[in-house]
């Protein structure tokens, strides 16, 4: 609290949470000044309204109290984060998937996602909402699995991330290419009964090998 004087003086301040005090916490300063500064004590309660009144005494002990005067301290920060919950993924398409959740309080949403825990890309909204949705862009690739975590900030800039999940892209739906053979096939661990074949495609596929004593008529099949 400041103020000046005409002559150089005491600087006290006499404050209460009572209106209308007769007596309250004095704290200051017996040093005389004409320009006055008074810092209260760092125990005032938050949100709270207090009275006071400036004390000011000359050399002489000639003292000047102002009139009853007040100030309203500030509410305490919000210092707690959101509180993340529901986590879902209640869309998932050949090239994107749609990331729900919930807060407790306002806060944005955002979505970091990759192919591996590391993430690498991030998608969201500054929008302050406590029911979230995001649909990750439409670039992702068909059959692959993908881990993600939620991120929620609010309005104090109090941040909640969630944990790893996964979702795995669906099969695109105008794939007519047929995958290509990259390499084989090839043919191992052959003994009396079994024998393994190996081969790798361009694409996720899956694997089937027909076979038969017969040339060119295949009546058995095996795989996966």
């Amino acid at each position: 609290i400041n103020w000046t004087t005409n002559e150089p003086s005491t600087s006290f301040i006499e404050y209460s949470t009572a209106d209308g005090f007769s007596s309250g916490t004095v704290n200051g300063s017996y040093e005389l000044v004409t320009t006055h500064s008074v810092n209260l004590p760092s125990i005032l309660n938050p949100d709270t309204t207090y009275y006071y009144k400036i004390h000011s005494k000359d050399a002489s002990g000639n003292e000047a109290v102002s009139a009853q005067m007040d100030f309203h301290t500030l509410a305490l920060g919000d210092l707690t984060a959101p509180v993340i919950s529901n986590i879902a993924t209640p869309l998932i398409t050949h090239n994107s998937a749609t990331i729900s959740w919930s807060t407790d309080e306002g806060a944005n949403s955002y979505v970091e996602y990759g192919e591996t825990v590391g993430y690498g890309s991030i998608f969201g909204s500054e929008n302050l909402v406590d029911n979230h949705s995001i649909i990750l862009p439409s670039t992702l690739t068909p059959e692959v699995t993908y881990h993600y975590r939620v991120k929620s900030k609010d309005a104090s800039g109090n941040e909640s991330i969630s944990g790893d999940y996964t979702f795995t892209t669906l099969i695109d739906p105008q794939d007519i290419t047929a995958p290509t053979l990259t390499s084989g096939p090839t043919i191992s661990g052959v003994t009396a009964t079994t024998a393994t074949i190996t081969w790798t495609t361009d694409e996720i596929s899956d694997s089937k090998v027909g076979y038969s004593q017969a040339m060119g008529s295949f009546t058995l099949e095996q795989g996966s």
